[in-house]
């Protein structure tokens, strides 16, 4: 889903939103790339 989001919405975003995103999207497979997407659940993100 990263993947996706950075290939189709990530640059329609203003450079410091890209900015900010790029430090977040850094973290997401360290922590849900075990895990398969239909398993990520609200409790998770919190």
């Amino acid at each position: 889903m990263a993947r996706l989001y950075v290939r189709e919405v990530h640059l329609l975003k203003s450079v410091r939103t890209r900015k900010d995103n790029d430090k977040e999207l850094a973290h997401l497979p360290r922590v849900f790339g075990h895990m398969p997407i239909e398993l990520i659940a609200p409790m998770h993100i919190r």
